[in-house]
């Protein structure tokens, strides 16, 4: 799910969360470009300075509007930046 702000707001999320049987399996969830790798639940806080993710992300590609930094867990992690995406593998870390 999406969580964007209007007008003064500057919220922009996405909440990514898996139940029931094989919650703990990753799952893929696309939409607008964009398109998410996790397993049980993700939490997505889209600043104009960075990302901050907390929970099971696996992989993800993200429409930005600058170039932010991205923090999974409290940790600085590596990511690309391809035609106004943000993309991250874990496998790639």
């Amino acid at each position: 799910m999406a969580i964007i702000g209007t007008g003064n707001s500057a919220v922009n999320d996405r909440v990514l969360f898996r139940h029931w049987q094989d919650f703990d399996r990753p799952l893929t969830l696309a939409a607008d470009g964009e398109s998410f790798t996790f397993a049980d639940r993700a939490l997505i806080r889209i600043g104009r300075e960075s990302v901050e993710v907390s929970g099971d992300l696996r992989q993800m590609k993200l429409r930005v509007a600058s170039k932010p930094e991205l923090r999974l867990n409290g940790q600085l992690k590596t990511a690309r930046f391809v035609e106004g995406f943000l993309v991250f593998d874990a496998a790639d870390q």
